[in-house]
């Protein structure tokens, strides 16, 4: 498994946007059970694919949302 970099500036503005929600939710609503674990689930996948710019689920399906520049 290749884990070259495959999550561009803007995914992951958004990934970061994504754990603070489920951080705040995983945070407010403790004790709703199923809920509660899926949110802290997508805050422990969005932390982690945030910090390492890499995504496997993104390898699965073969996207980059890295924008590549034009070389001439």
């Amino acid at each position: 498994m290749n884990m070259e970099t495959n999550i561009g500036t803007l995914d992951q503005r958004l990934r970061i946007v994504g754990l603070v929600l489920s951080a705040i939710y995983f945070l407010l609503h403790q004790s709703d059970g199923i809920l509660s674990t899926i949110a802290g689930i997508i805050c422990i996948y969005c932390f982690m694919t945030a910090l390492t710019k890499y995504s496997p689920v993104w390898e699965i399906f073969g996207i980059s949302t890295i924008k590549k520049k034009n070389i001439k």
